[in-house]
């Protein structure tokens, strides 16, 4: 996109002052790089804004092969060669993005008046060029790439299974013949945690529950937690609780085993593939 056609179209945009130019071949631009960089127009006094990335790189001059000249170092004294640690490095121009004011940009740049760079960390500085830079930039973007601003709902109601989860599935028969469950301290003050952040906590079982009713309904007023005892704990029964609670599924959380899925809305996928939050 040259000068010129910048111009040409600010020609028509009379309320324009500022113009961003931004390369589409830099994937891990954020906006928090645009918005700092617009600052120091809009607020330092600048007229011409570049991008720049720090890199520690020593160069040398290009001599001509046939010649018996010896290449000089341009930035380094080789009896002293540095660490990159110990070197701050050099600021290279990556391309990112071009901001300039309307008036720098009518003078073709050739007054570009106050001059500033913005420095990006070596992570965000991804630059497409050929094609081997395509398998770098896709690990790069996954890790340090702009996802926007959408986050997911908060959860507000969370379903532990019984066995396996708050108990660590034993049961243990006394003498009298009545039974004992073990619970591990740790997830009952991790479920106090979460009611502290005024997240309900539910336990869920069914008829295939191998502990009695009346041994849930103790583990669960240990815990502090309600109880939802289904027939078989099937997406319509949780369907039940969420409208009694009025939330939506991106609201809730399972943790869990279930031989027949998680109790969502699409009974038997894979706990992975789900709409809950997992934890």
């Amino acid at each position: 996109f040259s000068i010129f056609r910048f111009f040409c179209t600010l020609r028509f945009q009379i309320f324009v002052d500022i113009v961003c130019h931004i390369q589409a071949t830099s994937p891990c631009l954020h906006p928090h790089h645009i918005r700092e960089a617009l600052q120091m127009i809009t607020e330092q006094g600048c007229d011409y804004v570049f991008s720049v990335v720090r890199r520690h790189q020593f160069r040398w001059e290009e001599v001509d092969k046939k010649d018996c000249k010896n290449p000089t170092s341009l930035n380094i004294d080789v009896a002293h060669r540095p660490r990159r640690q110990d070197w701050h490095g050099e600021l290279y121009e990556n391309g990112s993005f071009y901001f300039s004011t309307r008036t720098a940009l009518e003078s073709s740049l050739k007054q570009l008046g106050k001059i500033a760079y913005y420095e990006m960390l070596p992570e965000y500085s991804v630059d497409i060029d050929v094609d081997i830079d395509w398998p770098v930039a896709e690990q790069r973007v996954l890790r340090f790439g702009y996802f926007g601003r959408e986050e997911n709902a908060a959860v507000r109601l969370f379903l532990c299974k019984v066995s396996g989860c708050v108990t660590n599935g034993q049961i243990f028969t006394s003498v009298s013949g009545e039974d004992h469950v073990a619970i591990n301290a740790r997830d009952v003050a991790g479920i106090q945690m979460l009611q502290r952040e005024n997240i309900e906590v539910f336990l869920i079982s069914n008829v295939n529950e191998p502990l009695s009713k009346g041994l849930l309904e103790k583990v669960a007023q240990l815990t502090g937690c309600g109880l939802q005892f289904g027939e078989q704990q099937n997406g319509f029964e949780m369907e039940q609780l969420m409208k009694e609670k009025k939330l939506c599924w991106d609201e809730v959380a399972f943790m869990g085993e279930n031989d027949t899925g998680p109790p969502g809305p699409s009974l038997g996928t894979p706990v992975l593939n789900s709409q809950f939050g997992l934890l």
